[in-house]
């Protein structure tokens, strides 16, 4: 629907120093409300009815990226349904640092589908994710230092196949489009491959420390919280 033109003779705009109101109805999302409401959510994730349970999850779907930085002290949480429900909803995020910080969590928790999960997630992206990942591994201690060793270890080399493949790509799409698809593909599939070998290694650090009953520190906090 076309606007109409202002009256002829008055002013377009408003006059200087008169900020337009806002509409009654629109009010700014602030970090502390949008972190209230996940909390909130998170506590109806293991409630009693399955019905809010679902109705929880879906929520914290919807909300998408905000989220997840109020999500992850929660990852691998003591209450299964919990932990499993949190993890059902994070996405790789499109920041690098908060992807690198779920990814270590996801790792460091006892469960093998949310540390693959962990591991799949810094694999899409290793020239962007590596060094930031590294930086995290040094910071761990105990088991959790042990578990993502492995996973730095063949992140490493994955970034430097990747910084190759890239190279070359560059110059077949100019040469030769059909061989560089062909590659793409190619490439593409490798990832998976390196993202089971750093799978493996780091599910057997987990049970080397299990079998000797030493506790695994999860993280609680944001980072710095």
């Amino acid at each position: 629907m076309l606007l109409a033109a202002p009256p002829t003779g008055g002013p377009a705009t408003q006059p200087a120093g008169h900020a337009p109101r806002p509409h009654p109805t629109s009010r700014p999302t602030t970090q502390p409300a949008t972190e209230a409401v996940v909390r909130r959510l998170v506590r109806q994730l293991g409630a009693a009815k399955y019905a809010v349970r679902e109705s929880a999850q879906k929520q914290l779907a919807d909300m998408g990226e905000a989220a997840l930085p109020y999500l992850m002290e929660f990852i691998g949480s003591d209450n299964a349904e919990v932990s499993n429900r949190v993890a059902s909803v994070i996405r790789r995020p499109k920041t690098p640092a908060l992807r690198v910080e779920i990814a270590a969590r996801l790792l460091s928790t006892s469960d093998p589908d949310q540390m693959e999960s962990g591991v799949y997630m810094l694999f899409e992206s290793p020239i962007e994710d590596y060094d930031l990942f590294v930086k995290r591994m040094r910071k761990a201690r105990g088991v959790e230092r042990a578990i993502l060793e492995p996973v730095a270890e063949r992140l490493a080399v994955w970034k430097e196949m990747t910084e190759r493949f890239n190279r070359r790509y560059a110059k077949l799409r100019r040469e030769k489009p059909e061989v560089a698809e062909r590659e793409l593909k190619n490439h593409r599939e490798t990832k998976y491959y390196q993202a089971e070998a750093a799978y493996w290694p780091a599910l057997e650090a987990l049970e080397d420390y299990e079998v000797r009953d030493r506790p695994l520190h999860r993280p609680t906090t944001r980072p710095g919280g």
